[in-house]
């Protein structure tokens, strides 16, 4: 039988990335990983480890907190406040 925790991760992680536009390729992308192994992950079908949670927390601009105790509403108005606020940054700050 499944963690319920888990699950509801993997469902987070899941609808985190189709709402910010972003493909498994190009998750597996920034990941470093493939996009076999973000649909495994996806799927339920890989192990959710500590890193993978980190990795995902860092990449939709969350604490792990947020990611693993926050609604997916919440956490879809952060993740989209936090990518705006990092983009016009990127207009007024450029390197």
């Amino acid at each position: 039988m499944k963690n319920p925790n888990c699950t509801d991760l993997i469902t987070k992680l899941r609808l985190l990335r189709v709402q910010c536009g972003y493909s498994q390729e190009a998750v597996a992308l920034a990941w470093h990983t493939s996009q076999a192994a973000i649909s495994k992950l996806e799927s339920g079908k890989s192990i959710v480890t500590f890193a993978t949670i980190a990795q995902a927390a860092a990449f939709y601009l969350l604490t792990l907190e947020e990611l693993t105790h926050d609604d997916i509403r919440t956490l879809s108005i952060k993740v989209i406040d936090r990518q705006y606020a990092a983009k016009a940054n990127q207009k007024t700050n450029p390197v």
